[in-house]
């Protein structure tokens, strides 16, 4: 089994029975979460740990 297999039935099954959305939503939630992840990286590539540290410059 691989485990883009895995990943598949995995979402699948909390779909169906944890979260009941349909897919522009579980898509919207994936898509707020990687814009997180995107601004968070580039926050600690810049060195920014502490809120409106550039507002200081």
């Amino acid at each position: 089994m691989f485990l883009g297999e895995v990943l598949r039935r995995e979402i699948t099954e909390l779909i169906a029975t944890v979260v009941p959305t349909t897919n522009a939503e579980f898509l919207e939630g994936v898509s707020v979460a990687c814009a997180f992840n995107m601004v968070d990286r580039l926050a600690d590539t810049l060195g920014l740990y502490e809120l409106g540290q550039l507002n200081e410059a």
